[in-house]
């Protein structure tokens, strides 16, 4: 099986511009972001319930095969980025301390998803998507560095990132 291409960067950029970020719109983003993650779950056969009851089906090294697996992993970690940004901006007009370890519980989250998603790649993409997964990982650690505080975690991140 030929490894498979995605660029993983292009399509984060065309996903933001076209569904609510052009106008720092993070909450129509997020929701744009939970909609399409249900439609390419349920496309590749990966939905996680029925009315009858929920079965959590993670992607994995074994299970991933195909770019719906790399979207799936892009798609979770993009919804846990856009509300944390949302929350990160409503904590700006509140000054409330539990939002802030909010935006950084989501950011830990959408930092996990691509994690995951730099592990899987390189099993099935090509190197390119292999690496850009692994720059993705690295920015979204580096901005939940930032948000905790870590400053030098936070630039080593960044550095390694670019």
């Amino acid at each position: 099986m030929a490894p498979i291409s995605f660029d993983i960067f292009g399509y984060i950029h065309e996903a933001r511009q076209a569904h609510g970020l052009r106008a720092q719109d993070y909450t129509r983003y997020r929701r744009f972001c939970a909609t399409h993650l249900r439609t390419v779950r349920k496309a590749g056969g990966l939905s996680q319930g029925t009315a009858a009851g929920f079965r959590k089906r993670q992607v994995d090294g074994e299970v991933a095969n195909s770019g719906e697996h790399v979207e799936i992993q892009l798609l979770l970690a993009e919804r846990a980025w856009a509300y944390a940004m949302d929350l990160r901006e409503q904590y700006s007009r509140t000054e409330e301390p539990r939002q802030l370890q909010h935006v950084v519980r989501r950011l830990r989250a959408g930092s996990k998803a691509a994690h995951q998603l730099a592990r899987i790649a390189p099993g099935f993409c090509d190197v390119r998507t292999g690496l850009a997964a692994a720059a993705y990982w690295l920015q979204l650690q580096s901005q939940l560095r930032f948000e905790q505080q870590e400053w030098e975690a936070a630039l080593d991140s960044a550095a390694l990132a670019r």
